[in-house]
């Protein structure tokens, strides 16, 4: 398996307030997993066909007032159908139709868009200001969460209307797969104002790498002699190219000091969407929710930052 060089990153050098927001993501991407989150004054939505489990709910940040929409990864057996629906797919409500997106995913985000917007913009237009709003998801939920964030800020018109009154509008998920054939771009003030777009990925997880000729090539290198990878890839092994591209700022979670195996000194850095999509990662270890949760916290400390969840 490959790991992240030194000279491929720069260290994220995140002030308090920005892992305070970190923190809040990654609160409410796990908070989502539970079978009644804990959330007041909110709104839930059950999984309940081509439709995952959300949460919507203000929260005070910072001095500001921060409307969370935080989407759950994968859990049933249509979530797995989901996920395997990788066929591209064109949507003429984003980018004029000029990329393609993960299938299922698009399926889901489109289901879920009239709903999800009348629930934030009722909490938008209630009396007390709304300052930024955040999308958020772990896995397959970080798809469907930046999904959102491209319907807001590309003006897909469900959404439209809802986007005026926020000052930011942030994007921060958990090892979310890749989702579509481009970058999804931060948008175009002055209507619409991009505030974070961060993917945060643990080095070595597989998820966010996640297609068809990567899981081959995955697969290849666990099952395959060393003889039969040699065979078979008689040019040099390599990883295939992307067909769907990782998107956002990547911040990559990482142990700087692997060999040492009684204590973990978490690093936090960023690198090109590039870099990593040229690296193959194969601990499905380090994809849980909770394994997210749990390097934000320490990392939060570092910063000063108090990450409850």
């Amino acid at each position: 398996m490959h790991q992240v060089r030194d000279d491929e990153i720069n260290e994220f050098e995140g002030t308090e307030e920005d892992w305070r927001l970190i923190g809040l993501a990654a609160a409410a991407s796990s908070e989502v997993y539970k079978e009644a989150p804990d959330i007041q004054d909110g709104v839930t939505f059950k999984a309940k066909g081509n439709t995952k489990a959300t949460v919507i709910y203000v929260e005070e940040l910072n001095g500001q007032r921060v409307l969370v929409v935080a989407v759950r990864g994968t859990v049933t057996k249509e979530d797995w159908m989901l996920n395997a629906n990788g066929t591209p797919k064109k949507s003429s409500k984003l980018l004029e139709g000029s990329a393609t997106w993960h299938g299922g995913f698009l399926m889901v985000a489109e289901v879920m868009q009239k709903k999800t917007a009348k629930a934030v913009a009722e909490a938008a237009t209630e009396d007390d200001q709304i300052d930024s709003i955040l999308f958020t998801g772990h896995s397959a939920g970080g798809a469907i969460a930046q999904l959102f964030y491209a319907m807001k800020l590309l003006s897909a018109p469900a959404y439209a209307d809802s986007s005026i009154g926020f000052q930011k509008v942030h994007c921060i998920t958990f090892g979310a797969p890749p989702l579509a054939s481009v970058h999804i771009p931060h948008g175009q003030p002055p209507l619409h104002k991009p505030g974070a777009f961060l993917s945060f990925i643990n080095e070595g997880d597989p998820v966010p790498l996640a297609q068809e000729e990567y899981i081959k090539a995955l697969i290849d290198v666990y099952v395959l002699s060393n003889d039969d990878l040699k065979k078979r890839y008689s040019q040099g092994y390599h990883v295939p190219p992307p067909r769907l591209r990782v998107s956002g700022t990547c911040v990559v979670l990482r142990d700087v000091d692997p060999h040492d195996a009684e204590q973990m000194a978490l690093q936090a850095c960023i690198t090109n969407s590039e870099v990593v999509e040229k690296k193959l990662f194969g601990n499905p270890y380090v994809h849980p929710m909770k394994v997210y949760l749990e390097r934000v916290k320490e990392l939060g400390v570092v910063a000063n930052a108090t990450i409850d969840g």
